[in-house]
């Protein structure tokens, strides 16, 4: 959900999750956010996300940006 109340999901697989703005952003695996609040997800559908000690986002199959295009609002 958003900062309106909208209701935002991802293909089967992906991410969803809220930026430092509170806009959804999706992947095509699952997301987390890095210690600079940058939302990174799996390049592999259904891959995990995880934040590190340091506080980078370390991915299955490598990490790529969230982008709010792979988001469909919800029906």
């Amino acid at each position: 959900m958003d900062t309106y109340g909208k209701v935002f999901c991802t293909k089967a697989g992906g991410g969803a999750i809220k930026d430092k703005y509170g806009k959804v952003q999706c992947g095509v695996g699952r997301c987390a956010q890095d210690y600079l609040q940058e939302v990174w997800c799996s390049k592999e559908p259904g891959g995990s996300a995880a934040v590190d000690s340091y506080g980078k986002v370390k991915c299955f199959g490598g990490c790529e940006v969230a982008t709010p295009k792979l988001c469909q609002e919800a029906q």
